[in-house]
């Protein structure tokens, strides 16, 4: 769209601010034979006359204030039988022909309420007739400029293309005005230029407006005034400048009328150089006033569009947004030819609770800003909800897909605020690739690389994982389980199992003083799953705290059972889950079954994992509080495998550190390893915190940890997970120097 010169938005302006007229000087301007007054409609009285001549020779203006319309104009002493005030409004006129005996005159009269000097008034247009052709002549281009105004009028009631309804306005009102050219434009954030005319009649037309230029023309117009230059000849002598500027332009007259909603501009009805029914020309303020309620009623519709396709945040599509967007790629190119992606951020509420919800919008906007620029034309992305995106891709080698990902990764890992706090914003991804032929529609698909995204086991670094066949068997085989996990816990098929925890001054005597309990799904006296199995799926569907607390309360029991038979000083760790922590009652139900069975509490530890405190930091802390209370012994699990700050561990009250067994698989120079372990457990002692380090399998794993120092060790080098026997049968010598038997129960 063309945008106009600096001088030329200067000039024009110029020119708009000399020849505004208000609705009512415009009137005043009808021809010689026409007269115009206004009356109050309630009270009758006379507010003013343009030419009271046409009444009587001898009235003088200083005579009819105040007087009644009707004791004037008709000489009635009373309100006249045939008054129009109760058939007029503001958007049309009510044009009649009258004999007025008082003036022995006949009169085409246009009536129309209108605001005068700020009040609702009665607006009379009386034009003379006369003769019988005069009267034909005058219905004639009253019904003319109707029939013109209704033409125009009657496809906005149905039409919603803006610019398509501007094109019938100028198809109208430039034949119906004699003008050579016309302009119909639209303001704002989707601005609408429409032109009429031959290109060689006349060369200045409105181009784009700039929105400080739009901001300035509201200001000097209102929905009652108009541009008018009838004649720019007229100008020669009393407005110089603007005259040569007009005439090198060809602009012989000029009419621009605007369009409000409400008290913004929002548009400009422009005619140029017309030569016929000037007297109609108020009418442009009708159709101004039509026009303006289509554009309301477009906006409305753009806005709808908006909430209903487009995310409010990031000003990305939504989810329907996608939908069909998805439909129209595909219309133009097979699913076949695409990468279908289901992403999120990496913990991204522990974001929101550690640097605010303002950050986490920040990060939203700049990850949507980064697949923006990502995206190619025939490409598209979306916000599906909180930290949840979706994007499709063309399709190419897996390789160079990982690739271009892992570009976006290093983008979003940049994430400006976060440069200085050490911490890096990270992605996981499940992708999709439609099969050929493709008979899903995009919810399927996105069902289906939603499947691979919840199946990504990674604890660090951003990570994308392709769906496939065996994937999908092992989620159904998932749904199945999930639906046995009740009867299981109601048949008590899942077991206890215990791993020994070993202080490291006693590894040669193996004393277990402390274990970790574990368990099985048991079926028919084997194995049917392990933890990773179905840990998960009881945490999606909530029974992960039925499980815990049954875990819980069997831990007990066993701890009373070891003490019945002489097994005592042994301290037992159980697990608690995020869903167990959230609960309302969890400290009291915990409490009042640790009392009922008279459990001492050196005799039972409780076990948060670190990606709780990732996720819920402040609730964590509260709860903490509440155990230590209780006389509970708390610890974190698999630290080092998340992301939490080495200060979460001074605002927990914690009472053990158990280190995962990733900071002995850390890669680098021994020393440089030895510095990293020695100084997470030199920090823990500081903080009065025993330390536990678990995954030791192997002689140099526990050298490194014999030069650093910890409490105590866990893994396949001291011992596997225990059965109950098994477990009673390894530490009944190292705890009672083999002078006693333990009694079996």
């Amino acid at each position: 769209m063309r945008e106009q010169s600096g001088y030329r938005l200067k000039r024009g302006f110029d020119i708009m601010k000399r020849y505004q007229r208000t609705i009512n000087e415009i009137l005043m301007m009808e021809k010689p034979e026409s007269f115009v007054y206004f009356s109050d409609p309630e009270t009758y009285e006379i507010l003013y006359i343009s030419d009271e001549t046409f009444i009587s020779e001898e009235l003088r203006r200083e005579q009819y204030r105040g007087e009644k319309c009707y004791e004037i104009l008709q000489g009635r002493l009373e309100p006249c039988p045939f008054c129009t005030n109760h058939l007029l409004s503001r958007e049309h006129y009510y044009i009649w022909t009258y004999h007025n005996s008082h003036l022995n005159t006949d009169y085409i009269l246009k009536d129309k309420l209108v605001d005068f000097d700020g009040h609702i008034v009665r607006m009379e247009i009386a034009t003379a007739l006369k003769s019988h052709e005069a009267v034909l002549k005058a219905l004639s281009e009253s019904l003319e400029g109707q029939n013109m105004l209704m033409n125009c009028i009657q496809p906005m009631l149905h039409e919603t293309d803006l610019y398509v309804t501007q094109r019938r306005i100028l198809d109208n009102i430039c034949p119906f005005f004699g003008a050579e050219w016309g302009t119909v434009q639209r303001f704002g954030e989707h601005q609408i230029l429409t032109q009429w005319g031959r290109r060689e009649s006349g060369k200045w037309r409105p181009g784009r407006i700039p929105s400080a230029f739009v901001r300035e023309y509201g200001e000097l117009f209102n929905s009652y005034t108009q541009i008018l230059i009838t004649d720019t000849e007229a100008m020669k002598d009393s407005d110089p400048e603007n005259y040569e500027f007009l005439k090198q332009e060809g602009v012989t007259s000029l009419c621009s009328t605007p369009v409000f909603t409400g008290s913004e501009l929002a548009g400009m009805i422009t005619l140029g150089n017309f030569s016929k029914n000037q007297a109609n020309i108020t009418l442009l303020f009708t159709l101004a006033f039509y026009l303006s309620s289509l554009m309301q009623r477009e906006e409305l519709y753009r806005k709808k569009m908006r909430l209903q396709y487009y995310d409010a945040l990031t000003g990305s599509l939504n989810l329907e947004g996608f939908r069909r967007e998805s439909g129209r790629l595909f219309s133009e190119s097979a699913p076949q030819e695409y990468s279908l992606w289901y992403c999120d951020i990496k913990n991204f509420k522990y974001i929101n609770d550690l640097f605010g919800f303002h950050t986490g919008n920040r990060i939203l906007k700049y990850w949507a800003s980064c697949l923006k620029d990502s995206c190619r034309e025939d490409e598209a992305f979306c916000r599906i909800s909180d930290d949840n995106f979706a994007f499709l891709w063309r399709l190419d080698e897996q390789d160079r897909l990982r690739e271009r990902f892992n570009g976006l990764a290093d983008r979003l890992a940049s994430f400006g605020p976060f440069e200085e706090k050490n911490y890096q914003v990270e992605l996981i991804s499940g992708v999709y690739i439609p099969e050929t032929p493709c008979g899903m529609d995009i919810d399927e698909m996105l069902n289906r690389a939603n499947m691979a995204r919840k199946s990504i086991v990674s604890p660090r670094g951003s990570r994308i994982l392709f769906f496939t066949e065996e994937l999908r068997k092992k989620a159904l085989a998932g749904i199945e389980m999930e639906a046995e996990m009740r009867s299981a816990l109601d048949k008590e098929e899942f077991v206890l199992y215990l791993q020994p925890q070993i202080k490291l001054t006693d590894v040669s005597g193996q004393k277990a003083h402390r274990a970790e309990a574990l368990v099985r799904w048991m079926r028919n006296g084997r194995i049917y799953a392990m933890p990773d199995d179905f840990i998960g799926l009881f945490e999606k569907n909530g029974m992960i705290a039925e499980l815990d607390l049954y875990i819980y309360e069997r831990i007990c029991i066993l701890i009373n059972r070891f003490k019945t038979c002489g097994l005592t000083s042994v301290c037992i760790a159980v697990n608690v889950s995020r869903h167990t922590m959230m609960q309302p009652d969890f400290v009291e139900t915990y409490l009042a079954i640790k009392k009922r069975y008279r459990i001492e509490d050196d005799e039972l530890e409780l076990e948060f994992t670190e990606s709780i405190a990732v996720e819920e930091l402040e609730l964590m802390q509260k709860v903490l509080k509440q155990l230590k209370k209780a006389g509970f012994i708390c610890a974190m699990d698999d630290f080092g495998t998340g992301y939490s700050s080495l200060n979460v561990l001074q605002i927990l009250p914690l009472d053990i550190l158990k280190l995962d067994k990733g900071f002995l698989a850390c890669e680098g120079e021994d020393r440089r390893r030895q510095i990293v372990v020695k100084s997470v457990l030199q920090m823990a002692k500081q903080l009065d915190m025993l330390t536990i380090v678990e995954g030791v399998e192997n002689e140099e794993q526990l050298h490194l940890l014999q030069k650093v120092g910890c409490d105590y060790l866990q893994g396949f080098l001291v011992s596997p997970p225990l059965s109950e026997d098994e477990y009673r049968s390894f530490v009944k010598e190292e705890l009672h120097g083999g002078e006693s038997e333990i009694r079996q129960i």
